[in-house]
C-alpha cells in the first residue's frame, strides 16, 4: 500500500472518532494491525 492509502486510513480513523465522539464519550481505542502504521498512530 502506497503513502496515500496510509493517508486515507488516517482520515477514516479521523472522521469516524470525530463522529463518534458526538455521541459518546472515548477513552481508549483499539485497531488491528492493517490501521498500525505511524500516520494513523
Amino acid at each position: 500500500m502506497d503513502a496515500n492509502g496510509f493517508r486515507a486510513k488516517r482520515d477514516a480513523v479521523r472522521s469516524l472518532l470525530e463522529t463518534a465522539k458526538q455521541y459518546v464519550s472515548i477513552r481508549h481505542v483499539y485497531l488491528d494491525r492493517g490501521f498500525y502504521h505511524v500516520h494513523v498512530v
